[in-house]
């Protein structure tokens, strides 16, 4: 950690984020014992990753802090306030994650739709799919920023590449699962998304 890092004090939150002040003093907080400008960007981002940052309204079972969705902005606001590297955002929050968790965990998904065992092989696959897509935006993400401008726009489209693929398959085998269900099963799958949309 810098020198600069350890004697940071918190800032006094923006207006926007006041009422949101306890989080962003805890941010402030875990900034000041983690940020080094001397990290490369991939070894910072896993940090950030490791500790809830990237998506703090994720749950915490899947890389978040079980935050409100609305908190994002107070999260990334206290990270440039600070002058420490924001986390990475972009099309794959915006588009592909929210499409994957939607549809919860296959976790959740069994302990509340109960599924029978014709389902679970679908639930499975579900399962599966969501691993493999999580890892292809995890690797369709360059470790540094390309040099030139026909670099950027090539990884640009590589990552949107992936990002739409992600989602299509993930759709895919959610709508598969979903098509196998009774009405039942259906109305206790639904309150995943309402419940999240809530958040």
């Amino acid at each position: 950690m810098s020198d600069d890092a350890a004697t940071s004090t918190t800032a006094p939150a923006p207006a926007e984020a006041r009422p949101n002040a306890a989080l962003w003093a805890e941010v402030h907080t875990w900034l000041t014992e983690n940020w080094d400008p001397d990290r490369s960007v991939d070894e910072w981002w896993k940090l950030v990753a490791a500790a809830g940052w990237t998506a703090p309204h994720f749950a915490s079972d899947q890389g978040g802090r079980g935050l409100p969705r609305r908190v994002v902005r107070t999260v990334r606001s206290g990270f440039k306030s600070f002058g420490a590297l924001r986390p990475p955002g972009g099309l794959g929050l915006l588009m592909a994650a929210p499409t994957i968790l939607t549809h919860g965990t296959p976790e959740q998904i069994d302990r509340l739709v109960h599924p029978s065992q014709a389902q679970r092989v679908k639930l499975d696959n579900l399962r599966e799919t969501a691993a493999k897509a999580a890892d292809l935006l995890k690797t369709s993400c360059p470790s540094q920023t390309p040099a030139t401008p026909p670099a950027r726009l090539a990884a640009m489209t590589a990552r949107l590449d992936a990002m739409i693929e992600a989602v299509r398959n993930v759709r895919a085998a959610a709508d598969e699962f979903y098509g196998s269900l009774t009405d039942e099963q259906k109305a206790q799958f639904n309150t995943i998304g309402q419940a999240r949309a809530q958040q």
